[in-house]
């Protein structure tokens, strides 16, 4: 699920089965087992899908919150209590798993998946100094920046 903005931005990486907007939650299937993780942090969209999925719903995972000026996730939600990901605590367990050489090399080669995945849709901007990262933190932060953008802000000039 996306907002309007981004569906077909979204739907053409070609990752996914099916691109959904925000207002057409409810058009798809609610009985089928299904795994949200959330990454907007919008409030009212997150308490749709559980509203909608109900106990169909086996996970909800809260990681981002792209949607900085929505409401927060309500309390009390049906279905599963969203769990919060939290980046450390993962590379924790990673490295408890599969080892310090297992957790370099998988993280590794999936790095190099992605970065091979993503050279066709993204366009790297580089920029140097505190004025640049003011700028352009206030374009990110208005969603003034296309999905298609990376900005790497070095602050030395």
């Amino acid at each position: 699920m996306t907002s309007p903005a981004n569906h077909a931005f979204t739907h053409a990486l070609g990752c996914y089965d099916e691109v959904v907007c925000y207002e057409d939650i409810e058009t798809v299937p609610s009985q089928a087992p299904i795994v949200s993780i959330d990454m907007s942090g919008n409030g009212a969209v997150l308490a749709r899908v559980h509203a909608h999925f109900g106990d169909h719903l086996r996970y909800s995972m809260a990681i981002g919150r792209s949607h900085h000026d929505a409401p927060p996730r309500a309390e009390g939600l049906p279905g599963p209590r969203p769990a919060f990901f939290f980046a450390p605590t993962q590379v924790k367990k990673r490295l408890q798993d599969w080892g310090p050489r297992g957790y370099q090399e998988r993280t590794a080669s999936a790095l190099r998946q992605f970065v091979a995945a993503s050279r066709p849709w993204l366009t790297v901007v580089r920029s140097n100094g505190a004025d640049a990262a003011t700028s352009i933190w206030r374009e990110v932060h208005a969603g003034h920046v296309t999905p298609s953008t990376g900005h790497v802000v070095s602050m030395w000039d």
